[in-house]
This record gives structure tokens, sequence and C-alpha cells, in this order.
């Protein structure tokens, strides 16, 4: 993970670290402060129930680094993984909290 967006010009590989953004995945541990930007990276409440699914299946919880708020961001989380080797050609990538599923067809560019 350079730090490049991934597309199709510049597409993930497999084994590659790479940072995935979403919203909405709720509390954080430590809790963070309302009305303040998040000045301390914090893990989702719920990490346990968290996984993400490529192609439909489980990521390795041992490949999910980190899952939590963004700091300097508000509302904003990050995820950091490093895909599967193999790694099916443009995959589709969905991540879940429980049974909250995120939306389809978000595929991401593959070597």
């Amino acid at each position: 993970a350079d730090g490049t967006a991934i597309n199709q010009a510049s597409p993930a590989a497999p084994g590659e670290a790479i940072f995935l953004f979403a919203t909405g995945l709720g509390q954080t541990n430590p809790p963070m402060v309302e009305g303040q930007l998040p000045s301390y990276p914090s893990q989702i409440a719920s990490y346990a129930s968290f996984s993400v699914l490529v192609n439909g299946t489980p990521l390795d919880p041992s490949q999910v680094f980190y899952v939590g708020n963004l700091p300097g961001n508000a509302g904003v989380y990050v995820i950091v993984i490093v895909l599967p080797n193999p790694l099916p050609h443009n995959p589709e990538i969905r991540i879940a909290v429980g049974n909250a599923l995120s939306a389809p067809q978000k595929v991401l560019a593959t070597q």
C-alpha cells in the first residue's frame, strides 16, 4: 500500500496491504468525543462481529489489521487488510458488522 488510489490503471495485487474507507460502523472503543474530531485511533466496538468479504467469502480475520476511526476525520472509518493470495480478478468487496452488510457491486480492481 503506497497510498495510490486503487483503480484500473493502478490495480491491487495479491498479498498487498490496502486501506478501505467506510462510514456508519458504529461506536469505537474508547468512544469518540461528541463534537470533536478524533485525535487518536480507536477500534470499532463491534470488532468481534466485523468481517470483510471477497466475492462473498469472509477474509481470514488474521488479515484484518485495523478497523476503526480515521483520526482527524468526522465519521470516517478505515479498514486495513491484506488481500488474499491467490486473489480473484476484480472481486466484489463487501464489509459486514453483525447482520448489516454493505451495498453490493463494489468491485476492487486487481492485477
